[in-house]
């Protein structure tokens, strides 16, 4: 780490020695699959199936930048990755661990480059979303922008859990306080010329959605979903294009793909919500929603 006085900025160095990943092998035969996927919340024995909690970025001078638990279950495994946001982005990510599932059955030579305990802050649980019928569809048609770029059903999703979020903080909150949606977006594909798809790094850019809580839940869902594309729109081609859907399904270490994805309490905060698209069918998404316990279903 290297600090600069001239412009007060902090540049950090990697030095490539084989250090900086760890491996870890756990037993919890006393937990089962199901005891994972049944509950509404998140169960907290999740978190210690995940290493370096309560790690920040920045101790990576000193910590491993990614840390590997396998831990096996009664009926099944579970594989928890940690790694440092400094070095690798969410699509770096994935493309390392399916890439990783690959080489370990034999379907890569890995010799041969490619192109390719701390208690939980937040009650977490997963909603299922399947496409929205036609006719809920219609009363929003009078928002959809007379551009090209139509209303999409995922800004629909991300704008009724706004206005959730908003009717739950009401009780503490003025209908005039600012209320941001924060959007993560991907710019791979957004610069020119864009990166190649074996790009190892960060590559994200966070766009906010800025109104009054009153404006959220005073105007129609479709009207909110309008902001959310707005804002998106905004991000042209010169600046981003495209979202960071990662492939968290695609891998297969000889045991079958997996049947699901769980997070940590890391790099959580009271509203973010986290999308992945489903195993089973094509337009099903899971949504891990993360709010304070005392207003998780107040008014929800």
């Amino acid at each position: 780490m290297v600090e600069n006085d001239d412009d007060k900025t902090i540049a950090f160095f990697l030095n490539c020695n084989n250090l900086g990943a760890q491996f870890v092998q756990a037993v919890a035969d006393d937990v089962n699959v199901v005891d994972i996927l049944e509950p509404t919340y998140v169960p907290d024995i999740v978190n210690s199936f995940f290493s370096m909690n309560g790690v920040l970025n920045y101790l990576g001078i000193s910590k491993p930048l990614l840390v590997v638990q396998v831990t096996e279950l009664a009926d099944g495994i579970f594989i928890g990755c940690t790694l440092n946001h400094c070095i690798a982005d969410g699509t770096s990510f994935w493309h390392f661990f399916n890439t990783w599932s690959e080489i370990s059955r034999g379907n890569i030579d890995p010799t041969v480059p490619t192109s390719q305990s701390l208690p939980p802050i937040f009650q977490r649980c997963f909603f299922r979303w399947r496409k929205l019928p036609t006719s809920k569809q219609k009363p929003m048609l009078k928002w959809a922008p007379t551009t090209s770029r139509p209303l999409k059903q995922l800004w629909v999703i991300f704008g009724n859990l706004w206005f959730a979020a908003n009717i739950a903080t009401l009780i503490k909150r003025s209908v005039g306080e600012s209320s941001v949606l924060v959007l993560t977006m991907g710019t791979r594909q957004r610069i020119q010329p864009p990166l190649p798809e074996g790009y190892l790094g960060t590559a994200v850019f966070v766009g906010n959605v800025t109104t009054t809580t009153g404006n959220v839940v005073e105007h129609e869902l479709g009207w909110v979903a309008s902001q959310i594309n707005k804002a998106i729109a905004s991000r042209t081609a010169e600046v981003m294009r495209n979202s960071p859907w990662f492939n968290v399904f695609g891998n297969d270490f000889g045991w079958g793909r997996p049947i699901a994805v769980r997070t940590s309490f890391a790099n959580k905060y009271d509203g973010k919500l986290a999308v992945f698209s489903g195993i089973e069918e094509a337009w099903i998404l899971k949504l891990a929603f993360h709010l304070r316990p005392c207003r998780l279903w107040q008014r929800m």
